[in-house]
């Protein structure tokens, strides 16, 4: 979020010393993301934390807090057996929890990883890429139970959101930079017929454990090391849905290291990568324009949110198709 969230930091001071025995003496609003309010917190000690807070009226925040308290067992578990070192590991509150639950928000607590974020890292260099391809392969590599993992199901229940969306736009432009989404309409609906046309695989035998948001803004470099955050799209799923995230320019040399490290051969179903690339830039177009519509009271993260579906969303639509060709010129050598 752009906007920071209109609680008192009082508030927060009180309730982390009640629950996690921390004398705060800082509390720094992060402007990033948007499935939770982010702060850096500081104690009297000077050791610092990552605090995501949680809007119990935001239905997309929610969402994210539900399967991040699916996910974070896991990875308590998976770091204290010695797998996935390179992770922020969440604490504990006072009733050994790892969510705190407030009067109209939750909060969940992190150790703070100091180190460059590598969300303004764009594009990654071959060192970044090939780091993020032995990343992705150790991640794939770790074995999970299914329970309490969600399992990929290939959803695309957002699409009557997105319907809904657009249906009001057509009624009243609340913001004129939001005609755009109105002259790609016929684009976005052949997206979503060929969406609900894909035949998902049936063989389960290929998920793996993935993160779900490679992006930059999960990714943070200190020194030579490489540490992924924010879990919440962890799941059981198709190697794929990491790996679309980076199609296009440099996707050989990720693949290649990703093969490298895991020493097995990948099959990539081109088809899962395109439904990947189609759905994420889609769902990403619902949430904002649901944020704009619905949920944001503040006029700042509405512009941010148009921004957002200008220069990061429908501006890619077109080249999901070249970088697919491209991809499949490399895998056929």
């Amino acid at each position: 979020m752009q906007v920071k969230f209109p609680l008192n930091d009082a508030v927060l001071q009180s309730v982390i010393k009640k629950q996690y025995v921390l004398d705060i003496i800082h509390i720094d609003f992060i402007p990033i993301g948007d499935s939770a309010y982010s702060y850096r917190i500081t104690d009297i000690n000077k050791n610092t934390y990552y605090l995501k807070l949680f809007d119990h009226d935001n239905d997309r925040q929610m969402d994210s807090l539900q399967k991040l308290n699916r996910v974070l067992p896991v990875l308590w578990e998976l770091y204290h057996q010695g797998s996935l070192q390179n992770t922020a590991l969440p604490l504990k509150n006072d009733k050994a929890e790892f969510c705190t639950i407030m009067e109209s928000t939750s909060i969940i607590l992190f150790h703070f990883i100091n180190g460059e974020t590598l969300a303004d890292a764009y594009p990654f260099s071959n060192n970044l890429l090939r780091q993020l391809g032995k990343v992705i392969a150790t991640i794939h590599q770790t074995y999970v139970n299914q329970s309490p993992l969600l399992v990929e199901k290939f959803d695309l229940s957002f699409v009557k959101d997105l319907r809904r969306c657009i249906e009001m736009l057509e009624e009243e432009l609340p913001y004129k930079e939001l005609k755009i989404v109105l002259a790609m309409k016929e684009q976005i609906n052949t997206i979503i017929n060929d969406l609900q046309k894909f035949h998902a695989p049936s063989n389960m035998n290929t998920f793996v454990f993935c993160h779900g948001d490679l992006w930059g803004g999960n990714l943070i470099q200190r020194g030579d090391t490489m540490y992924v955050i924010d879990w919440e799209s962890a799941q059981l799923a198709p190697p794929e849905f990491d790996l679309f995230t980076y199609i296009g320019d440099g996707f050989d040399t990720l693949l290649s290291s990703y093969q490298e490290s895991w020493n097995k051969p990948i099959n990539l179903n081109i088809g899962l990568l395109k439904f990947y690339a189609y759905r994420h830039h889609l769902r990403n177009l619902t949430n904002w324009l649901m944020n704009i519509l619905f949920r944001n009271n503040d006029a700042m993260q509405n512009l941010n949110d148009i921004e957002m579906i200008q220069f990061h969303c429908l501006n890619r639509l077109d080249s999901v198709e070249s970088n697919l060709k491209k991809i499949e010129r490399f895998c056929s050598r």
